[in-house]
Protein backbone atom coordinates (compact mmCIF):
# COMPACT_ATOMS: atom_id res chain seq x y z
CA UNK A 1 0.00 0.00 0.00
CA UNK A 2 2.83 2.37 0.94
CA UNK A 3 4.60 1.94 -2.23
CA UNK A 4 1.83 2.35 -3.87
CA UNK A 5 1.36 5.81 -2.27
CA UNK A 6 4.76 6.48 -3.46
CA UNK A 7 4.73 5.66 -7.05
CA UNK A 8 1.13 8.37 -7.13
CA UNK A 9 2.91 10.64 -5.04
CA UNK A 10 5.58 10.77 -7.52
CA UNK A 11 3.75 10.39 -10.93
CA UNK A 12 1.79 13.43 -9.35
CA UNK A 13 4.87 15.68 -8.52
CA UNK A 14 6.23 15.02 -11.98
CA UNK A 15 2.88 15.26 -13.37
CA UNK A 16 2.57 19.20 -11.89
CA UNK A 17 6.40 20.10 -13.54
CA UNK A 18 7.70 20.41 -9.49
CA UNK A 19 9.56 16.82 -9.21
CA UNK A 20 12.49 18.91 -9.13
CA UNK A 21 11.71 21.13 -6.00
CA UNK A 22 9.61 17.69 -3.95
CA UNK A 23 12.81 15.92 -2.64
CA UNK A 24 15.00 18.51 -2.80
CA UNK A 25 18.20 18.24 -1.26
CA UNK A 26 17.31 14.38 -0.30
CA UNK A 27 18.15 12.19 -3.21
CA UNK A 28 21.31 10.38 -3.45
CA UNK A 29 20.87 10.79 -7.09
CA UNK A 30 21.15 13.76 -8.90
CA UNK A 31 19.62 14.18 -13.14
CA UNK A 32 19.94 17.36 -14.74
CA UNK A 33 17.89 17.47 -18.07
CA UNK A 34 19.49 19.74 -20.30
CA UNK A 35 16.38 20.58 -22.55
CA UNK A 36 15.11 22.22 -25.50
CA UNK A 37 12.24 20.20 -26.03
CA UNK A 38 9.89 20.92 -23.27
CA UNK A 39 7.65 18.42 -23.71
CA UNK A 40 10.47 16.03 -23.91
CA UNK A 41 12.15 16.73 -21.02
CA UNK A 42 8.87 16.18 -19.26
CA UNK A 43 8.55 13.04 -20.08
CA UNK A 44 11.76 11.97 -19.61
CA UNK A 45 11.26 12.97 -16.12
CA UNK A 46 7.90 11.21 -15.39
CA UNK A 47 10.25 8.42 -16.80
CA UNK A 48 13.02 8.72 -14.35
CA UNK A 49 10.65 9.57 -11.52
CA UNK A 50 8.29 6.49 -12.13
CA UNK A 51 11.74 3.84 -12.34
CA UNK A 52 13.26 5.30 -9.24
CA UNK A 53 10.01 4.87 -7.16
CA UNK A 54 10.64 1.35 -7.73
CA UNK A 55 14.03 1.27 -6.44
CA UNK A 56 16.20 1.67 -3.09
CA UNK A 57 18.43 4.79 -4.61
CA UNK A 58 16.43 8.38 -4.53
CA UNK A 59 16.62 10.38 -6.95
CA UNK A 60 15.83 14.14 -7.57
CA UNK A 61 15.02 15.32 -10.98
CA UNK A 62 15.92 18.90 -12.53
CA UNK A 63 14.62 20.12 -15.67
CA UNK A 64 17.27 22.95 -16.75
CA UNK A 65 15.07 25.72 -18.27
CA UNK A 66 12.52 25.26 -15.37
CA UNK A 67 14.79 25.17 -12.17
CA UNK A 68 17.45 27.68 -13.86
CA UNK A 69 15.43 29.52 -16.43
CA UNK A 70 18.11 32.83 -17.36
CA UNK A 71 21.43 30.45 -16.53
CA UNK A 72 23.11 28.56 -19.12
CA UNK A 73 22.41 25.19 -17.74
CA UNK A 74 23.98 23.39 -21.09
CA UNK A 75 27.75 25.10 -20.39
CA UNK A 76 27.45 22.73 -17.24
CA UNK A 77 30.14 25.44 -15.01
CA UNK A 78 26.83 27.98 -14.26
CA UNK A 79 25.06 25.89 -12.18
CA UNK A 80 27.75 24.02 -10.49
CA UNK A 81 26.69 26.81 -7.62
CA UNK A 82 23.69 26.17 -7.47
CA UNK A 83 23.75 22.14 -6.86
CA UNK A 84 26.14 22.11 -4.87
CA UNK A 85 23.77 24.35 -2.54
CA UNK A 86 21.18 22.09 -3.51
CA UNK A 87 22.88 18.97 -3.03
CA UNK A 88 26.23 19.40 -2.40
CA UNK A 89 26.20 17.49 1.59
CA UNK A 90 23.77 14.61 0.57
CA UNK A 91 23.86 13.56 -2.95
CA UNK A 92 26.23 11.04 -4.22
CA UNK A 93 25.82 11.78 -8.12
CA UNK A 94 24.96 14.39 -10.44
CA UNK A 95 24.27 13.46 -13.92
CA UNK A 96 23.64 15.48 -16.60
CA UNK A 97 21.63 14.33 -19.61
CA UNK A 98 20.07 15.47 -22.97
CA UNK A 99 15.77 15.27 -22.97
CA UNK A 100 16.21 13.15 -26.27
CA UNK A 101 17.72 9.73 -24.14
CA UNK A 102 16.67 6.09 -22.49
CA UNK A 103 17.38 5.68 -19.31
CA UNK A 104 17.72 2.38 -17.33
CA UNK A 105 17.69 3.44 -13.92
CA UNK A 106 18.61 0.50 -12.39
CA UNK A 107 21.39 0.12 -14.60
CA UNK A 108 22.66 3.58 -14.04
CA UNK A 109 22.36 3.42 -10.69
CA UNK A 110 24.69 0.43 -10.76
CA UNK A 111 27.25 1.39 -12.80
CA UNK A 112 27.09 4.48 -10.61
CA UNK A 113 28.10 2.16 -8.21
CA UNK A 114 30.69 0.42 -9.84
CA UNK A 115 32.74 3.69 -10.81
CA UNK A 116 32.02 4.94 -6.66
CA UNK A 117 33.67 1.96 -5.46
CA UNK A 118 36.78 2.40 -8.22
CA UNK A 119 36.86 5.96 -7.41
CA UNK A 120 36.11 7.51 -10.24
CA UNK A 121 34.72 10.86 -10.44
CA UNK A 122 34.34 12.04 -13.80
CA UNK A 123 32.37 9.35 -16.64
CA UNK A 124 30.82 9.19 -20.29
CA UNK A 125 31.11 8.10 -23.39
CA UNK A 126 34.70 9.28 -24.22
CA UNK A 127 35.80 11.09 -26.80
CA UNK A 128 39.28 12.64 -27.84
CA UNK A 129 41.12 14.45 -30.78
CA UNK A 130 43.49 12.66 -32.63
CA UNK A 131 45.26 15.73 -33.56
CA UNK A 132 44.49 19.87 -33.29
CA UNK A 133 41.19 20.88 -34.30
CA UNK A 134 39.70 24.18 -34.81
CA UNK A 135 36.88 23.67 -32.47
CA UNK A 136 39.26 23.30 -29.80
CA UNK A 137 42.09 26.12 -30.72
CA UNK A 138 44.30 23.41 -31.73
CA UNK A 139 45.02 22.18 -27.88
CA UNK A 140 47.20 18.65 -27.97
CA UNK A 141 48.48 18.19 -24.30
CA UNK A 142 50.68 16.16 -23.74
CA UNK A 143 48.59 13.83 -22.17
CA UNK A 144 45.28 13.43 -24.40
CA UNK A 145 41.64 15.10 -22.67
CA UNK A 146 39.62 12.45 -22.99
CA UNK A 147 35.63 14.51 -22.85
CA UNK A 148 32.29 13.40 -23.04
CA UNK A 149 29.87 12.80 -26.06
CA UNK A 150 27.15 15.34 -24.49
CA UNK A 151 24.59 13.21 -26.55
CA UNK A 152 24.71 9.91 -23.76
CA UNK A 153 25.11 12.39 -20.95
CA UNK A 154 27.83 12.51 -18.50
CA UNK A 155 27.94 12.37 -14.30
CA UNK A 156 29.83 14.01 -12.03
CA UNK A 157 30.49 12.86 -8.15
CA UNK A 158 29.63 14.70 -5.77
CA UNK A 159 33.10 14.68 -4.33
CA UNK A 160 33.99 16.86 -7.53
CA UNK A 161 31.09 18.88 -7.32
CA UNK A 162 32.28 20.34 -4.66
CA UNK A 163 35.68 20.79 -5.57
CA UNK A 164 34.60 22.39 -8.62
CA UNK A 165 31.98 24.90 -6.26
CA UNK A 166 35.35 25.48 -4.54
CA UNK A 167 37.17 26.83 -7.42
CA UNK A 168 34.71 28.89 -8.40
CA UNK A 169 34.01 30.70 -5.09
CA UNK A 170 37.77 31.11 -5.01
CA UNK A 171 37.52 33.31 -8.17
CA UNK A 172 39.60 31.04 -9.84
CA UNK A 173 39.00 31.57 -13.86
CA UNK A 174 38.41 27.96 -14.82
CA UNK A 175 36.12 28.42 -17.70
CA UNK A 176 37.21 30.98 -20.85
CA UNK A 177 35.10 33.86 -21.82
CA UNK A 178 33.68 31.74 -25.18
CA UNK A 179 31.75 28.42 -24.97
CA UNK A 180 32.61 26.47 -28.44
CA UNK A 181 32.36 22.87 -27.21
CA UNK A 182 30.49 22.32 -23.87
CA UNK A 183 31.49 19.20 -22.66
CA UNK A 184 35.02 19.66 -23.61
CA UNK A 185 35.57 22.91 -22.11
CA UNK A 186 34.28 21.55 -19.02
CA UNK A 187 36.42 18.45 -19.04
CA UNK A 188 39.29 20.88 -19.24
CA UNK A 189 37.94 22.90 -16.25
CA UNK A 190 37.50 19.46 -14.65
CA UNK A 191 41.39 18.46 -15.18
CA UNK A 192 42.21 21.73 -13.53
CA UNK A 193 41.11 20.64 -10.57
CA UNK A 194 42.94 17.32 -10.31
CA UNK A 195 40.64 15.21 -11.90
CA UNK A 196 40.39 12.87 -15.65
CA UNK A 197 37.36 11.54 -17.23
CA UNK A 198 36.67 7.79 -17.28
CA UNK A 199 35.05 6.22 -20.51
CA UNK A 200 32.06 4.70 -19.81
CA UNK A 201 30.55 2.36 -22.78
CA UNK A 202 27.16 2.23 -21.50
CA UNK A 203 26.53 5.90 -22.19
CA UNK A 204 25.75 4.56 -25.86
CA UNK A 205 24.98 6.31 -28.75
CA UNK A 206 23.76 2.95 -30.49
CA UNK A 207 21.54 0.68 -29.16
CA UNK A 208 23.13 -2.38 -26.93
CA UNK A 209 22.05 -4.89 -24.32
CA UNK A 210 24.49 -2.85 -21.88
CA UNK A 211 22.92 0.56 -22.59
CA UNK A 212 21.85 2.39 -19.38
CA UNK A 213 21.77 6.22 -21.22
CA UNK A 214 21.07 5.80 -24.98
CA UNK A 215 20.69 8.45 -27.16
CA UNK A 216 17.98 8.56 -29.19
CA UNK A 217 17.84 8.82 -33.09
CA UNK A 218 16.87 12.01 -34.64
CA UNK A 219 12.98 12.82 -34.21
CA UNK A 220 10.44 12.40 -36.84
CA UNK A 221 8.45 15.55 -36.42
CA UNK A 222 5.56 14.85 -39.08
CA UNK A 223 6.07 16.66 -42.72
CA UNK A 224 8.37 18.80 -43.11
CA UNK A 225 7.81 22.71 -43.20
CA UNK A 226 6.99 23.59 -47.66
CA UNK A 227 10.14 24.58 -49.34
CA UNK A 228 8.30 27.69 -50.46
CA UNK A 229 8.15 28.99 -46.88
CA UNK A 230 12.06 28.74 -46.03
CA UNK A 231 14.06 30.99 -47.35
CA UNK A 232 17.96 30.59 -47.32
CA UNK A 233 20.10 33.68 -47.27
CA UNK A 234 23.10 32.95 -48.69
CA UNK A 235 25.33 36.10 -47.42
CA UNK A 236 28.67 36.33 -50.21
CA UNK A 237 30.83 38.78 -51.57
CA UNK A 238 32.45 39.32 -54.97
CA UNK A 239 35.58 38.51 -53.77
CA UNK A 240 34.59 34.60 -53.43
CA UNK A 241 31.98 34.60 -56.37
CA UNK A 242 34.20 32.53 -58.62
CA UNK A 243 35.22 30.29 -56.08
CA UNK A 244 32.70 29.54 -53.90
CA UNK A 245 29.59 30.23 -55.44
CA UNK A 246 29.22 27.15 -57.98
CA UNK A 247 29.94 24.45 -55.08
CA UNK A 248 26.51 25.95 -53.30
CA UNK A 249 24.83 26.13 -56.56
CA UNK A 250 25.99 22.20 -57.57
CA UNK A 251 25.15 20.82 -54.81
CA UNK A 252 22.47 22.17 -52.11
CA UNK A 253 20.86 25.26 -53.82
CA UNK A 254 19.73 22.70 -56.56
CA UNK A 255 16.96 21.64 -53.92
CA UNK A 256 15.22 24.79 -53.37
CA UNK A 257 14.19 27.74 -55.31
CA UNK A 258 13.52 29.85 -52.53
CA UNK A 259 17.13 31.37 -52.24
CA UNK A 260 18.75 34.85 -52.82
CA UNK A 261 22.56 35.25 -52.80
CA UNK A 262 23.49 38.74 -51.17
CA UNK A 263 26.60 40.95 -51.97
CA UNK A 264 28.07 44.31 -52.95
CA UNK A 265 27.76 43.72 -56.36
CA UNK A 266 24.98 42.20 -59.04
CA UNK A 267 26.77 39.47 -60.79
CA UNK A 268 24.69 38.19 -63.18
CA UNK A 269 26.73 35.24 -63.68
CA UNK A 270 26.03 34.02 -60.29
CA UNK A 271 22.37 35.85 -60.09
CA UNK A 272 24.15 37.55 -56.70
CA UNK A 273 22.21 40.47 -55.20
CA UNK A 274 23.51 44.54 -54.67
CA UNK A 275 22.47 45.13 -51.13
CA UNK A 276 23.85 48.22 -51.77
CA UNK A 277 26.11 47.94 -48.54
CA UNK A 278 29.78 47.46 -49.03
CA UNK A 279 31.43 44.66 -48.06
CA UNK A 280 33.29 44.12 -44.86
CA UNK A 281 36.34 41.92 -44.27
CA UNK A 282 34.92 40.27 -41.05
CA UNK A 283 31.21 40.97 -38.77
CA UNK A 284 28.59 41.18 -41.66
CA UNK A 285 26.17 42.76 -39.30
CA UNK A 286 24.95 45.31 -41.54
CA UNK A 287 24.48 42.55 -44.53
CA UNK A 288 22.84 40.15 -42.02
CA UNK A 289 20.24 43.38 -40.67
CA UNK A 290 19.44 44.17 -44.28
CA UNK A 291 18.42 40.30 -45.43
CA UNK A 292 16.37 40.05 -41.96
CA UNK A 293 14.49 43.13 -43.05
CA UNK A 294 14.34 41.90 -46.50
CA UNK A 295 12.86 38.86 -45.51
CA UNK A 296 10.27 39.68 -43.76
CA UNK A 297 8.89 41.41 -46.37
CA UNK A 298 8.26 38.03 -47.67
CA UNK A 299 4.32 37.02 -47.10
CA UNK A 300 5.11 33.00 -47.10
CA UNK A 301 7.94 33.11 -45.18
CA UNK A 302 7.65 30.49 -42.44
CA UNK A 303 11.26 30.21 -41.50
CA UNK A 304 14.91 32.51 -42.81
CA UNK A 305 18.31 30.64 -42.78
CA UNK A 306 21.06 32.71 -42.97
CA UNK A 307 24.46 31.04 -43.76
CA UNK A 308 27.54 31.23 -45.28
CA UNK A 309 28.60 31.11 -49.17
CA UNK A 310 30.98 28.12 -47.79
CA UNK A 311 28.13 26.69 -45.39
CA UNK A 312 27.38 22.87 -47.16
CA UNK A 313 24.03 21.52 -46.07
CA UNK A 314 21.23 19.44 -46.60
CA UNK A 315 17.70 21.43 -47.76
CA UNK A 316 15.60 18.00 -47.02
CA UNK A 317 16.90 17.58 -43.73
CA UNK A 318 16.71 21.44 -42.39
CA UNK A 319 12.90 21.16 -43.98
CA UNK A 320 12.13 18.39 -41.84
CA UNK A 321 14.05 19.49 -38.87
CA UNK A 322 12.04 22.83 -38.86
CA UNK A 323 8.68 21.53 -38.77
CA UNK A 324 9.79 20.23 -34.83
CA UNK A 325 9.97 23.51 -34.13
CA UNK A 326 7.12 26.07 -32.85
CA UNK A 327 5.73 28.68 -34.87
CA UNK A 328 3.80 30.82 -32.30
CA UNK A 329 6.84 32.20 -30.53
CA UNK A 330 10.14 33.25 -31.63
CA UNK A 331 12.83 31.04 -31.72
CA UNK A 332 16.34 30.59 -33.42
CA UNK A 333 18.22 27.58 -34.01
CA UNK A 334 21.05 26.38 -34.67
CA UNK A 335 24.79 25.57 -32.97
CA UNK A 336 24.69 27.14 -30.06
CA UNK A 337 27.78 28.91 -28.50
CA UNK A 338 27.82 31.16 -25.64
CA UNK A 339 30.18 34.35 -24.55
CA UNK A 340 30.90 35.06 -20.56
CA UNK A 341 28.25 32.55 -19.90
CA UNK A 342 29.18 32.72 -16.02
CA UNK A 343 28.77 36.45 -15.90
CA UNK A 344 25.65 38.72 -15.68
CA UNK A 345 26.39 40.22 -18.85
CA UNK A 346 26.94 37.05 -20.91
CA UNK A 347 24.73 35.45 -23.84
CA UNK A 348 24.19 32.75 -25.84
CA UNK A 349 24.01 32.94 -29.89
CA UNK A 350 23.97 30.42 -32.90
CA UNK A 351 26.86 30.48 -34.64
CA UNK A 352 26.59 31.69 -38.53
CA UNK A 353 28.72 29.60 -40.38
CA UNK A 354 26.51 26.40 -39.45
CA UNK A 355 24.15 27.72 -40.11
CA UNK A 356 20.85 30.54 -37.91
CA UNK A 357 17.23 29.61 -38.82
CA UNK A 358 14.94 32.22 -37.28
CA UNK A 359 11.20 31.97 -37.36
CA UNK A 360 9.14 34.50 -39.15
CA UNK A 361 8.28 35.77 -35.27
CA UNK A 362 11.90 35.99 -34.34
CA UNK A 363 12.50 38.19 -37.31
CA UNK A 364 9.23 40.08 -36.87
CA UNK A 365 10.44 40.87 -33.29
CA UNK A 366 14.38 41.50 -34.27
CA UNK A 367 12.81 44.18 -37.33
CA UNK A 368 10.45 45.85 -35.23
CA UNK A 369 11.77 46.04 -31.58
CA UNK A 370 13.70 49.28 -31.99
CA UNK A 371 16.29 46.97 -29.64
CA UNK A 372 18.38 45.44 -32.44
CA UNK A 373 21.12 47.71 -34.08
CA UNK A 374 24.59 47.16 -35.55
CA UNK A 375 27.19 49.16 -33.34
CA UNK A 376 28.87 49.01 -36.43
CA UNK A 377 28.78 47.38 -40.01
CA UNK A 378 31.27 44.84 -39.42
CA UNK A 379 30.47 43.92 -35.99
CA UNK A 380 30.30 39.93 -35.23
CA UNK A 381 26.03 39.46 -36.81
CA UNK A 382 25.97 36.26 -34.85
CA UNK A 383 27.07 37.75 -31.51
CA UNK A 384 24.90 40.77 -31.96
CA UNK A 385 22.01 38.52 -33.05
CA UNK A 386 22.76 36.53 -29.60
CA UNK A 387 22.50 39.95 -27.33
CA UNK A 388 19.35 41.06 -29.26
CA UNK A 389 17.76 37.49 -28.80
CA UNK A 390 18.59 38.23 -25.06
CA UNK A 391 16.52 41.81 -24.91
CA UNK A 392 13.74 39.85 -26.50
CA UNK A 393 13.65 36.84 -24.55
CA UNK A 394 13.77 34.92 -27.97
CA UNK A 395 14.59 31.67 -27.31
CA UNK A 396 18.20 30.02 -28.76
CA UNK A 397 17.45 26.40 -29.27
CA UNK A 398 20.67 24.19 -29.92
CA UNK A 399 20.44 21.24 -32.48
CA UNK A 400 23.13 19.00 -32.35
CA UNK A 401 23.36 18.46 -36.13
CA UNK A 402 24.15 21.83 -37.16
CA UNK A 403 27.97 22.49 -37.53
CA UNK A 404 30.07 25.37 -37.53
CA UNK A 405 32.98 23.37 -39.01
CA UNK A 406 34.62 20.60 -41.18
CA UNK A 407 33.54 16.91 -40.28
CA UNK A 408 37.26 16.46 -40.37
CA UNK A 409 37.36 18.53 -37.55
CA UNK A 410 35.26 16.68 -34.45
CA UNK A 411 36.56 14.08 -32.46
CA UNK A 412 35.89 10.05 -34.37
CA UNK A 413 32.48 9.27 -32.96
CA UNK A 414 30.93 12.83 -32.57
CA UNK A 415 29.29 12.65 -35.91
CA UNK A 416 28.18 8.88 -35.15
CA UNK A 417 24.51 8.24 -34.80
CA UNK A 418 23.59 11.73 -36.25
CA UNK A 419 22.04 13.29 -39.18
CA UNK A 420 23.88 15.89 -40.12
CA UNK A 421 22.59 19.11 -41.00
CA UNK A 422 25.07 21.37 -41.80
CA UNK A 423 29.07 21.88 -42.45
CA UNK A 424 31.17 24.71 -42.75
CA UNK A 425 34.84 25.89 -44.69
CA UNK A 426 35.71 24.67 -47.68
CA UNK A 427 39.40 24.69 -46.36
CA UNK A 428 41.43 22.17 -47.20
CA UNK A 429 38.68 19.68 -47.97
CA UNK A 430 36.59 18.54 -51.41
CA UNK A 431 33.50 20.79 -50.78
CA UNK A 432 31.49 18.40 -53.43
CA UNK A 433 32.85 15.47 -51.91
CA UNK A 434 31.66 16.16 -48.43
CA UNK A 435 28.61 17.42 -49.50
CA UNK A 436 27.76 13.73 -50.99
CA UNK A 437 29.32 12.03 -48.21
CA UNK A 438 27.55 13.32 -45.53
CA UNK A 439 24.69 15.59 -46.77
CA UNK A 440 23.49 14.30 -50.00
CA UNK A 441 19.79 12.80 -50.84
CA UNK A 442 20.96 10.23 -53.28
CA UNK A 443 17.81 9.85 -55.18
CA UNK A 444 17.35 13.66 -55.43
CA UNK A 445 21.00 14.44 -56.27
CA UNK A 446 21.32 11.61 -58.53
CA UNK A 447 18.47 13.25 -60.67
CA UNK A 448 20.39 16.90 -60.43
CA UNK A 449 23.50 15.24 -61.33
CA UNK A 450 25.90 15.72 -58.74
CA UNK A 451 27.86 13.72 -59.08
CA UNK A 452 30.87 12.09 -55.82
CA UNK A 453 30.18 9.76 -53.31
CA UNK A 454 26.37 8.88 -52.77
CA UNK A 455 26.29 7.17 -49.23
CA UNK A 456 23.55 9.54 -46.96
CA UNK A 457 25.10 7.87 -43.98
CA UNK A 458 27.83 9.07 -41.70
CA UNK A 459 30.99 7.58 -42.72
CA UNK A 460 33.96 6.75 -40.09
CA UNK A 461 37.17 8.62 -40.96
CA UNK A 462 40.57 9.52 -40.98
CA UNK A 463 41.33 13.12 -39.81
CA UNK A 464 43.40 14.66 -42.34
CA UNK A 465 46.10 17.22 -40.50
CA UNK A 466 45.68 20.55 -39.72
CA UNK A 467 48.32 23.15 -41.04
CA UNK A 468 46.06 26.21 -39.93
CA UNK A 469 47.59 28.78 -37.69
CA UNK A 470 46.13 28.35 -34.35
CA UNK A 471 44.16 31.05 -32.94
CA UNK A 472 43.56 33.04 -29.74
CA UNK A 473 40.39 32.24 -28.00
CA UNK A 474 37.16 34.15 -29.29
CA UNK A 475 38.93 34.25 -32.69
CA UNK A 476 36.45 33.76 -35.52
CA UNK A 477 36.51 30.22 -37.10
CA UNK A 478 35.90 31.27 -40.61
CA UNK A 479 32.70 33.35 -41.79
CA UNK A 480 32.87 32.97 -45.58
CA UNK A 481 33.07 36.26 -46.39
CA UNK A 482 36.11 37.48 -44.80
CA UNK A 483 37.86 34.15 -43.06
CA UNK A 484 40.25 33.88 -40.35
CA UNK A 485 39.12 36.69 -38.83
CA UNK A 486 38.90 38.69 -35.31
CA UNK A 487 35.65 37.68 -33.93
CA UNK A 488 35.67 39.93 -31.23
CA UNK A 489 32.54 40.16 -28.66
CA UNK A 490 29.81 42.10 -28.83
CA UNK A 491 28.97 43.83 -24.94
CA UNK A 492 25.71 44.46 -23.70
Amino acid sequence: MMKGLKVCLLWLCAVQGIAADTKEGGGDLVIVILDNDADAAFNLSQDINLKAAQHDKGCVVHIASQVWPNTAAWAYSPVIPSLYERHGRNASWIVFVQEHVQIDYDGLVAVLNKHMFAKDDFIGYGLSDEEPTIIHHFAMPEVPLLFPDPRTGLAISVGLLRRLNKNIISGRKLAKDFTIDSSYEFAKMIRKSGSFMVHEEQFCIKQSAKCVVLMKPPRDCGPPVPSENVHFAVKTCSKFHKERLPVVQSTWLKHTNNYALYSEVEDEEFGTIDIGIPNTEHGHCAKTMFILHQALKMPNLHWLVVVDDDTLLSVERMLSTLACYPSEKGVVVGEKYGYALSSPHGYEYITGGGGIALNREAVRQVVMSGQCKCPSPDAPDDMMLGLCFRRLAIQVLHNWDFHQARPYDYAKDRLEGSNPISFHKHWMIDPIKVYNTYLSNVEADSEQGISGSKSRKTKKRKNKKSKEKPRKDGESFGNGEGDHTNHAHVEL
